[in-house]
């Protein structure tokens, strides 16, 4: 258990128990306090909504537990009873009083993701960071990247330096075999803006306008040429020298690949560096070592006067080639990044038009504003003071993630209060958003220095023995190998697990050539892929389910490719791709229906509905080609007529729905795609729905908006399927699986080396570090770039093998790897990808390495009930029986408490008068408003707005906090209806209905007391009565 003012941090392999061992430590701390509300103390943070809520689950697990009657049988209860030093019974009753606390104040219960304790920190803090108190967070964010990029192309034709930049970059893609099309990457251009990674970086470059970078732009553009120019030179010189004295290029040392081939390739735009060779005989002290053996010996003495002038044009060369890759680096990339600033421009004016902010916007927000306040003050602002800190996944967090949070850490530690942190600095595989694993190394290395508690769990529970051995093996071996010795370090001394009880296991490497010149036709991929076939036939008839068995990949790209294959030889799959909305036939049709009936001059969209839908319905259409003709270019009374001989009557289509959501649905009824259950269309439903909530009734935008959203949206598995699964890697973290599959285990090449940034020191060049694309040869500019290039290379090849690591430990029983067998000349084997990790620790020849015996080891799950699809049913609203409405449990109630209490409800939501609209239109979405009841609530909620004392509260320029939770001196939360801000001034509206009373009256001034004991000024306080008229009394 965490002792008072200590910080602690796991270090948990994969499958040590992480979760177990947070849960455990969270629940000591909880139930060693007698206090039931000690939960509003603690905060939890992780870094998916995924990984959040399973935290939550299991703590209220655990608890619902520790309240059953046979608790006293509990062993995990028992335990930490025997830790705390508390009798179980005690533990049995505080843990039922804190479960009914937490579920009676659940969003005081503070497990989220670090987005969402951001988000309250930014609400707490709006007025401080310049921001609109009522802003919008966009979720996503691709989606106001690509309206930025169109409003930059909107400007082509009308900044003609824009449109030469654009222009520019079209061509340099399609320079590098690309296509003209750059929108998408500036929408990666925009993403870099709000990614961690490249803040600092581009900050300094953000003070650059678009005339400074174009300038910029022209000296790399010259310089580059200049060098190569140069070297052109060089050779020139060359030639002409050895032409004038009767040399040929034959007739130095190792011929047309000697020193002339050197030189004669600048001509042909070749600037390859030298080779060894060509080092080693241009240094000769002897020139009649320079000339080739075959040479005319009377060429001897001609070459021996003209080599010291060939030594001194090589030299130059040689230092001119130093240089030119930096000036080639940088003209990579300086077209595409002297759009940033452009495109942060657009993306700023649409985010202001908007009145949102972007998630991954919060850190820098954060740093910039709040690094400045007293971690006290944070606290206060945002209603809550905790005292325990869990951070989970450590290894995820970004370094501007650590500094925001460092403030409350410090504060922490000043103090009596707790940190824990978790992680495992192997399973870090999220570098490109920000992830910085050398940051958890570095507080374990220096963790006597910084008063840390550091504890590894030894054991590993989830895998049989000999995936254990084989990992242990495998990873430590490879250590020798890694050249930084943090890293080393890292796996090493992380690759040691315990084993636990589980025997057995299998693990089966197949080694697969590149190429075989011995079967026509061989193709690697397809090698791999009958492997893989015939692995999963094996494990099935060892009686595992296909649906034991997950197969890993490392990119969408072989993802699609295994699972074409498998489709194709009938194995049964869940994948991404499979679960995808968009990718169900009756989705397909609705699409279609949707664009026909929207736009009846889309002929491609009116072909396809009808054959689509042809389809679906067993070809329902006699002649289709005939059916398509008569209605393509008529309008959409033809189509109505056509699909009516048919039995399916679209009038609806034609006629005034009440929403979105009523037009789909009745398309789904009408179009009779309503037959067993179907999750694609209940769920599409739900995602219409909530399209619907915040957007107006709008089919062409709705299409434009599933078109940017349709390639995410995927349902949730079905229970019970015995098929094979599909993942990624990436989303393999943190599960486990019977039997795990890892084709394609060959990833990580030099090609795939990432963008880094270069440190650069010239006078040409104001910037002191730039992006460039690749490597090269930059290594050889000077010793800060190489050091550099060191640096980017080593991280490169530590996340390869931290994905490496996470896929071949998600296996609980047997685990099989598919990669290449290929023979590696480089002395470094780390330079070739994580298939050379295999062919180094296993002899050549070999076609198939084996740990374990090939059988099941555990007992066989029984078959899975596949659940039962439930009728899907779609009706007219209007002839449903029972209508789902709140406002019928209202009818009983006077009319006038009614009202008080809906306006109310929605006042919460509610900052300025341009909010009413849409809070209406939501509560009559949801059923929580009548049409007839509309006006009459938005007349009643203007009466306040407007009101001659409340107005000026109004203001969309002031601070509000509506509903926000605070804490008085005893730790009872109070909850003003709507607090006005104005610097450290404040001012307190609450909502009444029903007649006045002195408790109204008491409780403003409880407000009032408490909010003044928090540093706040009040300035008024008003009571406002809703009625059959608005009254509003000031309480002095």
């Amino acid at each position: 258990m965490l002792q008072p003012n200590e910080f602690k941090i796991y270090n948990a392999s994969a499958g040590a128990g992480k979760t177990y061992t947070l849960v455990k430590e969270y629940l000591s701390i909880l139930l060693s306090n007698i206090n039931p509300f000690a939960y509003e103390s603690i905060l939890a943070i992780t870094f998916t909504n995924k990984a959040a809520n399973e935290m939550k689950e299991r703590i209220l697990q655990q608890l619902v537990k520790f309240s059953q009657p046979d608790f006293a049988e509990n062993s995990d209860l028992k335990n930490l009873s025997k830790e705390l030093e508390i009798s179980p019974k005690e533990m049995h009753l505080r843990s039922k009083n804190v479960l009914v606390k937490i579920l009676h104040n659940y969003s005081r219960f503070s497990v989220s993701t670090i987005d969402k304790f951001n988000l309250r920190l930014m609400k707490a803090f709006a007025q401080d960071l310049g921001l609109s108190s009522n802003f919008n967070v966009e979720m996503e964010q691709e989606k106001l990247f690509e309206e930025s990029v169109h409003q930059l192309f909107a400007k082509i034709g009308e900044d003609e330096l824009l449109t030469s930049v654009l222009i520019d970059i079209a061509l340099d893609n399609l320079n590098d075999n690309k296509t003209w099309d750059i929108s998408r990457d500036l929408v990666k251009t925009a993403s870099a803006l709000y990614n961690d990674t490249h803040l600092t970086q581009l900050a300094k470059l953000q003070k650059y306008n678009l005339e400074e970078f174009n300038e910029f732009r022209k000296t790399v553009f010259s310089q580059t040429a200049q060098k190569k120019n140069a070297l052109k030179n060089n050779a020139s010189e060359f030639i002409q020298l050895i032409t004038e004295n009767g040399v040929s290029i034959g007739d130095f040392a190792s011929g047309a690949s000697g020193i002339g081939g050197y030189f004669k390739k600048f001509l042909n735009e070749d600037f390859a560096y030298p080779t060894q060779t060509h080092l080693k005989n241009i240094e000769n002290t002897d020139p009649k070592k320079f000339t080739s053996g075959k040479a005319d010996p009377s060429l001897n003495l001609i070459i021996e006067n003209i080599f010291p002038r060939i030594q001194q044009l090589f030299y130059d060369a040689v230092k001119i080639q130093k240089d030119l890759p930096l000036w080639e680096g940088i003209q990579k990339t300086i077209v595409s990044m002297s759009i940033i600033n452009e495109v942060e421009k657009s993306i700023d004016l649409l985010k202001e038009d908007q009145n949102v902010l972007l998630i991954s916007e919060f850190n820098k927000r954060i740093s910039s504003g709040l690094q400045k306040q007293p971690s006290g003050f944070i606290y206060e602002r945002i209603g809550n003071r905790f005292h325990h800190y869990f951070i989970d996944e450590f290894q995820d967090t970004s370094t501007l993630q650590w500094q925001n949070l460092l403030p409350l850490i410090e504060n922490a530690r000043a103090g009596s209060d707790t940190v824990m942190l978790v992680g495992d600095a192997k399973q870090s595989i999220y570098r490109w958003r920000g992830g910085n694993p050398e940051q958890m190394m570095n507080l374990v290395e220096n963790h006597q220095k910084l008063d840390i508690k550091v504890e590894n769990l030894p054991k590993n529970w989830r895998s049989h023995e000999n995936i254990i051995a084989f990992n242990n093996s495998f990873y430590q071996n490879i250590a020798n190998d890694l050249k930084i010795e943090a890293y080393q370090k890292l796996y090493f001394e992380g690759n040691n697990q315990e084993k636990n009880d589980k025997k057995g296991g299998y693990v089966q490497l197949n080694f697969i050539s590149k190429k075989d010149k011995t079967i026509e036709d061989y193709n690697y991929h397809d090698a791999v892929l009958v492997q893989l076939l015939e692995n999963i036939q094996s494990v099935k008839s060892q009686g595992f389910q296909l649906n034991e068995i997950t197969i890993l990949h490392s990119t969408k790209k072989l993802g699609k490719l295994i699972a074409e294959f498998l489709t194709k030889n009938e194995i049964p799959l869940i994948s991404s791709e499979s679960l995808l909305l968009k990718n169900a036939d009756e989705i397909e049709v609705l699409e279609l229906f949707f664009k026909t009936i929207s736009n009846e001059e889309d002929k491609i969209s009116k072909t396809l509905f009808l054959l689509k839908f042809n389809q679906l319905k067993n070809q329902i259409f006699p002649e289709i080609t005939q059916s398509i003709q008569s209605v393509l270019d008529e309008n959409q009374t033809a189509l109505k007529v056509l699909l009516d001989q048919f039995g399916f009557d679209i009038s609806f289509a034609f006629e005034p729905s009440v929403s979105m959501y009523d037009f789909v649905e009745k398309s789904i009824q009408y179009l009779e795609l309503n037959g067993k259950a179907d999750a694609y269309l209940q769920y599409f439903l739900d995602y219409v729905l909530e399209y619907s909530m915040s957007n107006e009734y709008n089919f062409q935008r709705f299409l434009e908006h599933w078109e940017s959203k349709k390639d995410d949206l995927s349902i949730s598995p079905p229970d019970g399927i015995d098929a094979v699964q599909l993942m990624t890697i990436h989303k393999s973290k943190g599960l486990e699986f019977p039997v795990v599959m890892l084709p394609f285990a060959d990833w990580g090449d030099r090609k795939n080396y990432p963008n880094f940034w270069i440190p650069i020191d010239d006078p040409e060049l104001p910037f002191d570090e730039f992006l460039v694309k690749s490597y090269g040869k930059l290594d050889q500019v000077n010793d800060e770039i190489s050091a550099k290039i060191t640096e980017e290379h080593q991280e490169f090849l530590l996340d390869n093998l931290n994905m490496l690591y996470v896929a071949t430990t998600r296996a609980v029983e047997q685990l099989y790897i598919l990669t290449e067998r290929k023979e590696s000349k480089d002395e470094d084997k780390l330079k070739t990808g994580v298939s050379q990790y295999f062919n180094s620790q296993f002899p050549t020849g070999e076609e198939i390495a084996v740990i374990g015996e090939k059988v099941r080891n555990s007992e066989p799950e029984n078959e899975k009930t596949i659940a039962e699809n439930l009728d899907f049913t779609s009706e007219n609203w209007e002839n449903r029986i029972e209508i789902s409405r709140e406002s019928s449990k209202r009818w009983k109630k006077k009319k006038e408490i009614v009202y008080g209490e809906l306006i109310h409800e929605m006042m919460k939501e509610i900052h300025s008068e341009k909010d009413l609209d849409k809070v209406l239109k939501k509560a009559l979405i949801s059923g929580e408003i009548k049409e007839s009841e509309r006006d009459e609530l938005k007349n009643k909620m203007i009466s306040i707005v407007q009101h001659p004392e409340l107005k000026a509260h109004f203001d969309e320029n002031l601070k509000s906090l509506n509903e926000r939770d605070f804490l008085d001196e005893n730790g009872e939360i109070f909850r003003p209806d709507r607090l006005v801000l104005d610097g450290n001034s404040c001012m307190i509206i609450d909502y009444k209905t029903g007649g006045e009373s002195v408790k109204h009256i008491a409780q403003i001034n409880y407000y009032a007391e408490n909010l003044a004991k928090s540093g706040y000024q009040i300035e008024q306080k008003f009571l406002v009565y809703i009625g059959d008229e608005i009254e509003v009394k000031e309480v002095n």
